[in-house]
């Protein structure tokens, strides 16, 4: 008899011993007048699937409508209020205006850049991103550092557009027009 079928023996063994022992959850309590509950905890949060320009499949959660707030002390949001912006068909009428090169100048504003790793961060729960050097990142928490996914090209700025804008579609545009 060879380890495969010892394994297999002893398996069955065990399972025969432990098959009448199947422990079930805990009945839910009755839910008392008054008292707030699951649903009323959890309303509003959201999570789901996105798949990046670049292939990869990511977890991603809604988070606080207030994270996306972060944007607004950069020169893209004070651009935007100059001109008059109200409605994403207004910001959309003025990003498809300026040139590549203003697009990527705003894009790299070391605060817009921040606010958007760091709403990924928040909205990635597949994978513990983390924005800072991967030299502090702590390996037994598995985090992985967003800044170098950039620099080893792991991520892509599509991917980070595509992150961002997923997350904000789950956190629901209402609810951030809400909290603006």
């Amino acid at each position: 008899m060879n380890a495969k079928d010892r394994a297999s023996q002893n398996a069955t063994k065990k399972g025969k011993k432990y098959a009448g022992n199947v422990k079930t959850a805990r009945p839910m309590k009755p839910k008392v007048e008054g008292l707030t509950g699951y649903d009323e905890l959890l309303s509003g949060y959201e999570k789901g699937y996105t798949v990046t320009p670049s292939g990869m499949t990511f977890e991603i959660q809604a988070i606080s409508p207030g994270m996306f707030l972060g944007i607004f002390g950069t020169p893209f949001m004070s651009m935007l209020i100059e001109q008059g912006a109200t409605d994403q068909d207004t910001v959309d009428k003025i990003v498809e205006k300026m040139t590549d090169e203003e697009k990527i100048e705003l894009a790299n504003e070391p605060i817009l850049k921040n606010s958007v790793l760091d709403t990924i961060c928040a909205g990635v729960i597949s994978a513990k991103l983390v924005n800072k050097p991967q030299s502090e990142c702590d390996p037994e928490d598995k985090e992985i550092s967003i800044i170098r996914l950039l620099e080893i090209e792991k991520l892509t700025e599509a991917d980070v557009v595509h992150l961002y804008k997923a997350i904000k579609e789950l956190t629901k545009p209402e609810e951030i027009a809400k909290a603006v």
